[in-house]
């Protein structure tokens, strides 16, 4: 548990106390921030849109996955796709 300790902006007179860890670094201006990179969580495709990408229904994108059919990725209950695996899959079935 953090150790409380005064903030220099608050007031003894107010009784404010914040609590902050001692080892803990305050962000420095200027320092590097976290981005997320290209094809991460943020490019997945959820079944909705993998749907209307193949003009099937949700059910069909389902069904495709229980089947081994279409890769997917299961982040807890939800099934996710990789915008190159939904083009692969595409491609393989043209004639």
């Amino acid at each position: 548990m953090p150790t409380p300790v005064p903030s220099p902006e608050s007031s003894a007179s107010q009784g404010q106390t914040s609590f902050r860890s001692p080892s803990a670094t305050p962000l420095l201006p200027g320092a590097p921030v976290l981005r997320s990179l290209p094809g991460g969580a943020d490019n997945l495709l959820n079944v909705k849109q993998v749907a209307a990408k193949l003009g099937i229904c949700t059910r069909k994108v389902y069904q495709l996955c229980e089947r081994g059919e279409l890769p997917h990725i299961r982040i807890s209950n939800a099934l996710r796709f990789e915008p190159g695996d939904v083009a692969a899959f595409i491609a393989a079935r043209r004639k």
